[in-house]
């Protein structure tokens, strides 16, 4: 005889452990002296309560089971994978709850994240941890437009700022660089690299020009 204690969620009776119930032994003894009276002998006694063990009550989802289920829920548990439970009635059902998933539709990345027990990827899409560096390098950049356009025209002006100052800041050290290993043309290359840079924020946040920055 094994105790398995189980859980609902979403509809489903998951197996959480199996363990070999807990003998209570003061609860043993009396029962074994009200069954064989006050004349039993020790050994009487003992035999009774190696018989017919009592258990200590269950917690709230703990019942006791046969041991050839317990061995059959045992096999099922440890088959179930990383992303998989064992319901009460002998079945894996996948446990993909928290997981994010990304799909490509009609020209953009949309996005969600599994929160019920027993449900699948959505049709076309991949879980976020399978996809390719250069996919989530393009689902960054789709997210940080979304957060964009969503800021107010002061927000942006603010945020790029912050940009152009940072590539202020490395432009300073790659003029400094330059000067350090004397190329003649180092000066220069970071004067274009930080126009590229400007130009590549002021079209981030939607911004007008300030100069005709092209990188030349």
């Amino acid at each position: 005889m094994k105790a398995i204690r189980t859980i609902t969620v979403d509809g489903f009776e998951i197996v959480v452990s199996l363990a070999s119930p807990v003998c209570d032994p003061m609860a043993t003894k009396q029962a074994a002296k009200a069954k064989l009276g006050d004349g039993a002998s020790y050994r009487e006694l003992l035999a009774e309560m190696q018989r017919t063990p009592a258990y200590f009550e269950h917690v709230r989802g703990q019942e006791n089971i046969s041991d050839s289920e317990a061995e059959t829920l045992e096999i099922l548990l440890h088959k179930a994978g990383k992303h998989e439970r064992v319901t009460r009635d002998g079945k894996i059902i996948c446990d993909n709850r928290g997981r994010p998933w990304c799909r490509y539709e009609n020209g953009s990345w949309e996005h969600g994240e599994i929160d019920r027990i027993g449900e699948t990827l959505p049709d076309g899409a991949l879980w976020r941890s399978d996809l390719s560096v250069k996919q989530l390098r393009t689902i960054h950049e789709q997210e940080e437009l979304e957060k964009i356009a969503l800021l107010s025209p002061e927000s942006r002006i603010q945020a790029s700022e912050v940009e152009i100052e940072a590539a202020k800041r490395a432009a300073v050290i790659k003029r400094m660089e330059a000067e350090i290993t004397e190329d003649p043309e180092g000066l220069e290359n970071a004067r274009r690299w930080y126009r590229r840079e400007i130009a590549r924020v002021e079209a981030k946040y939607n911004l007008p020009k300030t100069k005709n920055y092209n990188g030349s």
